[in-house]
C-alpha cells in the first residue's frame, strides 16, 4: 500500500499508514499531546472478555463448579467502548457517518447471529430471540442467545453519546460525572433486580467517557501502578463483604483501571482477527446445542463451545466482517463535517 493516498471531505490527505486503521481496525483513540493513538492490546483484552462471557455461561448450569470471573466482562467491554466510541465519534464526519460506522460493525454478526439460532435452536426461537434483543433484556422470555441483551444497551448508550456531543459544550466532565451517578442511583433502586445490569452498563459506559477526557493525565502513570491497583480491587471484592452498591462501584473503578492498564502495558506488535465481539455474540447457540449432546455436566462442553465459536468467529470476520468494514468511508459521508469541529473540543484534551 506503498503511496496510497485518498482525499477525504475535509481537506485531508491521508497517507496508506492511516487508511489501515479502517482495513484492520484497532482500538484506538484521537491523539492527546504525546499520546498513542493505537492500542493493540485492547483488541487482546477484549478477546480475554469474550471468553471470561463463555465460561461463565457454560458453567452456570454445573453443580460442581461456577466461574467467578476476576474481572466482571460486560461491564468491562461496556466500559471499553466508552472510553473508544468518543474517539469514533471524532474520527467521523458527521452523524451519519458515525451511525453508519456503528451499523458495519454491529449489523452483520447481530443478523448471523439469528441465523445461527435458527440453525441451532430450531425456528420457534428466533422471534423470542429478536424481541429479547430489541428489548435489552427487559422481556423475560425464552431466547436462543441471552448474550444480546447488551448490544441493544451499548447502542442506547452510543445514540445518547452522539446526541449529547451535537449539543457540544453538555457534553463536559461534571455532565458525565452526573449522569455516572444518576445510574448508579438506578442501580441501587434496582439492587434486587436482574435489570441493575442495565443501568450498571451506563455508569461503566460514562466512566470509560471520563477516562477517554482524562487520558492524557491517566496515561502517565505507569502499567505497575495499574497492576497493583487491579489486583487490591479485585482481592477487596472478592474477599471483602460489603454492600452490593458498593461493590458495583468498584468493579466499576476497576473496569477503567483494566482498560487503563491495557493502553499502558507495551503494546503487541501484530494485531490479530478481531473474533471477539463474534465469540460472544455466536457462543450462545452452540451452549444449547452442545448440552443436548453432551450433558449439562460435561466438563467437554467448555472447550467445545469456545473452539465452535471461535472457528465461527474466525470464519465471520474474514468473510463477512473485514470485508464490510472497508465500506466505512464510502463517497457520500465526503462533504459532511465532522460535528466536533464546530462547538465541541472537550474530547480534544
Amino acid at each position: 500500500m506503498n503511496g496510497l493516498r485518498a482525499q477525504w471531505g475535509n481537506g485531508v490527505v491521508l497517507q496508506s499508514e492511516e487508511l489501515v486503521r479502517y482495513v484492520s481496525p484497532i482500538a484506538q483513540a484521537p491523539a492527546a499531546p504525546g499520546v498513542k493513538t493505537r492500542y493493540p492490546n485492547l483488541d487482546l483484552l477484549r478477546l480475554i472478555l469474550s471468553l471470561e462471557v463463555v465460561t461463565l455461561h457454560v458453567s452456570w448450569a454445573w453443580t460442581f463448579w461456577h466461574f467467578n470471573p476476576p474481572i466482571s466482562p460486560v461491564p468491562t467491554f461496556i466500559c471499553l467502548s466508552g472510553y473508544l466510541i468518543p474517539g469514533s465519534f471524532e474520527h467521523s464526519r458527521g452523524l451519519g457517518h458515525f451511525a453508519w460506522k456503528r451499523i458495519l460493525r454491529i449489523g452483520p454478526p447481530l443478523i448471523c447471529s439469528f441465523f445461527l439460532v435458527l440453525v441451532l435452536a430450531g425456528p420457534s426461537l428466533v422471534a423470542p430471540t429478536i424481541a429479547y434483543y430489541l428489548s435489552a433484556g427487559l422481556i423475560d422470555i425464552k431466547t436462543g442467545n441471552g448474550a444480546l441483551w447488551s448490544l441493544m444497551v451499548e447502542e442506547v448508550l452510543y445514540a445518547q453519546h452522539a446526541l449529547v456531543r451535537i449539543l457540544g459544550k453538555v457534553w463536559r466532565p461534571s455532565v458525565i460525572v452526573v449522569l455516572a451517578l444518576l445510574s448508579l442511583i438506578a442501580v441501587w433502586y434496582l439492587i434486587e433486580s436482574e435489570q441493575r445490569r442495565i443501568p450498571r452498563a451506563a455508569f461503566c459506559f460514562f466512566a470509560g467517557n471520563l477516562a477517554f477526557l482524562y487520558r492524557a493525565q491517566l496515561l502517565k502513570i505507569s502499567s505497575i501502578a495499574y497492576g497493583l491497583l487491579a489486583t487490591v480491587l479485585i482481592i477487596t471484592n472478592s474477599c471483602i463483604r460489603m454492600p452490593a452498591i458498593t461493590a458495583i462501584a468498584l468493579d466499576g473503578i476497576l473496569c477503567v483501571v483494566v482498560v487503563m492498564l491495557g493502553c499502558t502495558l507495551p503494546q503487541m506488535r501484530r494485531p490479530f482477527p478481531d473474533i471477539s465481539y463474534g465469540i460472544y455474540v455466536y457462543h450462545f447457540p452452540f451452549i444449547g446445542y452442545w448440552e443436548r449432546f453432551l450433558g449439562e455436566q460435561s466438563w467437554w462442553t467448555l472447550p467445545v463451545v469456545s473452539i465452535s465459536s471461535a472457528l465461527v468467529s474466525l470464519s465471520s470476520w474474514i468473510l463477512i466482517e473485514s470485508p464490510v468494514l472497508t465500506w466505512k468511508d464510502r463517497p457520500w459521508f465526503r462533504t459532511t463535517s465532522n460535528p466536533s469541529d464546530t462547538k465541541d473540543k472537550l474530547g480534544s484534551t
